[in-house]
């Protein structure tokens, strides 16, 4: 099997994390031809996923492309994870500007942009 290149195949499923209690509610008549087929053809467990709200997206392994996706129209990213995001990018922020150098590009940007207005 060295130097053989492996080829992709199949689709792949992701689940995003998403505030369920303000999800709408899964409605299996609106779902286009193409949703209705994916659908049918995934496990009783990803179902119930879609149903209860999470946002999907089903995507071809093999050209990179967005077969469809499920609950996107209505994703909210919960709170949880915009928290976490903050938690590991405040530690960043607060290296960047302590930094004399840094503060002063930041006061010259901003400076700029004034002129522009």
């Amino acid at each position: 099997m060295k130097g053989k290149k492996l080829v992709p195949q199949g689709i792949a499923t992701i689940y995003f994390e998403t505030k369920l209690r303000e999800s709408s509610v899964f409605d299996k008549s609106k779902l286009t031809p193409v949703q209705a087929q994916v659908f049918s053809k995934l496990s009783s467990i990803e179902q119930d996923k879609i149903r209860a709200g999470y946002g999907v997206v089903i995507v071809d392994l093999k050209d990179d492309k967005e077969i469809c996706s499920f609950n996107m129209d209505n994703y909210r990213l919960p709170d949880s994870a915009i928290e976490r995001f903050a938690h590991f990018l405040l530690p960043k922020i607060q290296e960047y500007y302590s930094k004399e150098e840094n503060v002063r590009k930041f006061e010259e940007y901003m400076a700029k942009q004034d002129d522009k207005k």
